[in-house]
């Protein structure tokens, strides 16, 4: 197709593809959905962004993993197994509260610092 290309289709679509499938656009690309959106995917999925990235929700984002969940910057880490651990990694952490900070444990709390 020399130029533009268009389709309008009254009602609903579908596609059967027995094998691969590829696409290759050399500018932008924007999906609009006007109800509800689904991806399934049976094994592994990457997302490599050149740049700048977000996730906007205007009510609740939800994030569930089977085994573990890690988010990494450089030398910092956060991370969460499934046995319940939780991780904090870096070279200076601050925790910054507006009202009370409250730590509950049903054992020891230890804290080390060189001070």
């Amino acid at each position: 197709v020399g130029a533009d290309q268009n389709f309008k289709i009254a009602k609903n679509q579908g596609t059967d593809i027995g094998a691969d499938r590829s696409a290759k656009i050399a500018k932008d690309d924007l999906t609009e959905v006007g109800g509800n959106s689904a991806l399934k995917i049976a094994k592994k999925s990457l997302v490599d962004i050149g740049e700048d990235g977000g996730i906007k929700v205007g009510k609740t984002l939800s994030i569930e993993a089977g085994d573990a969940i890690v988010i990494k910057c450089g030398s910092a880490a956060i991370g969460m197994k499934k046995d319940g651990t939780i991780t904090i990694e870096g070279k200076d952490i601050t925790v910054i509260g507006s009202g009370e900070i409250e730590v509950k444990a049903s054992k020891n709390i230890t804290m080390k610092g060189s001070k």
